[in-house]
């Protein structure tokens, strides 16, 4: 926990760099909600079917959904909304200039009651067999 979703439509494709862009949020997490982040999980999908607005071809979005276990306390989501959008857009930097770029930030609550997890290590590295 938590889960992060990142996706973005394929004309900024050039600009999102999951491998720096993930790790940057996973350690706003840490600082903003105190999470573990070795628990973090994400994936990053690129769309190159997608539709904006009337369709013009200079359109694009990139949108991050975050989904937490319930109970943080809505400072503390509205920090990570706002830092998680900085970091966002400090990743564009061409495509902002050359686009019409829609980034958003979601964070999304998840029910503790309904969230399952089991966490199996492997033996390797650990001296097993």
């Amino acid at each position: 926990m938590p889960h992060l979703t990142l996706e973005y439509t394929e004309n900024v494709s050039q600009e999102i760099r999951p491998s720096e862009l993930l790790p940057e949020l996973y350690e706003l997490l840490a600082r903003e909600a105190g999470i573990d982040i070795g628990n973090c999980k994400s994936r990053a999908i690129c769309r190159d079917e997608y539709h904006i607005g009337r369709g013009e071809t200079r359109q694009a979005f990139v949108h991050l959904e975050i989904r937490v276990l319930e109970g943080r306390p809505p400072e503390v989501k509205r920090a990570i909304g706002k830092r998680s959008l900085a970091v966002l857009d400090e990743h564009l930097g061409q495509s902002a200039a050359e686009l019409n770029v829609q980034l958003t930030v979601e964070i999304v609550d998840m029910q503790r009651a309904g969230y399952f997890k089991v966490q199996r290590d492997s033996a390797v590295g650990k001296g097993g067999t």
